[in-house]
């Protein structure tokens, strides 16, 4: 918010890039660069870990609600739905990003952060999780912790994983420094291994 005015409301920024999702489905991905998406990956973790920090919790992290200006950088929205850590909200992210929970239970850092794997994966493959799957199904999928197959294929692929799997839920700083070491390693290399989806989707530790 740049401002406020009594009669006119607020004044907020213009920001002409769109969201990261209409950029995402109007470029190929193979034609963004894998600095470009570590980029937009570590700022989005960045901009979760302020958020948590203050103990807001976003409750819909999507790049739908990440906008690009000029440089490309990202920008956080839509907060109508956000809440103090440990009181209700009565928003909730889209089924893919959504981490499976009973609804009477009040937001939490991991449900952030499950959306956040998700936002991953799309900046990564250029579609969210099981984009051609009914919202049901999806939903069942991830009760069983079955996950996209590419998943393991991604150079950020663990980190998405241990998003899902809440292996980040004590503090969304695990992921930032996590992705800042794959990303050293992974552009040049452009595939970073350690996890393993098995043939019926489930996760599983790799065999060393």
């Amino acid at each position: 918010m740049l401002g406020f005015h009594r009669e006119e409301g607020l004044y907020l920024e213009h920001i002409p890039g769109g969201s990261l999702h209409h950029y995402i489905e109007g470029h190929a991905m193979e034609e963004v660069s894998l600095n470009l998406k570590f980029r937009w990956a570590t700022e989005a973790a960045e901009a979760l870990q302020l958020l948590h920090f203050h103990r807001l919790i976003h409750c819909d992290m999507k790049p739908q609600n990440l906008l690009l200006g000029t440089d490309l950088h990202l920008k956080v929205i839509d907060f109508s739905g956000s809440t103090w850590e440990g009181n209700r909200s009565y928003a909730s992210e889209p089924t893919r990003y959504h981490l499976p929970r009973d609804y009477s239970q009040t937001p939490s850092r991991r449900d952030d952060i499950f959306a956040l794997g998700s936002t991953f994966y799309e900046i990564f493959t250029g579609s969210p999780p099981y984009g051609d799957i009914a919202s049901d199904e999806v939903a069942q999928r991830y009760e069983a912790h079955m996950f996209p197959q590419d998943v393991n294929m991604l150079a950020c692929g663990n980190i998405i994983l241990g998003c899902w799997l809440s292996h980040f839920d004590s503090t969304q700083e695990e992921v930032y420094e996590s992705l800042k070491l794959v990303e050293h390693s992974a552009v040049g290399a452009q595939e970073v291994k350690g996890s393993v989806v098995a043939p019926d989707g489930s996760w599983k530790d790799a065999q060393r």
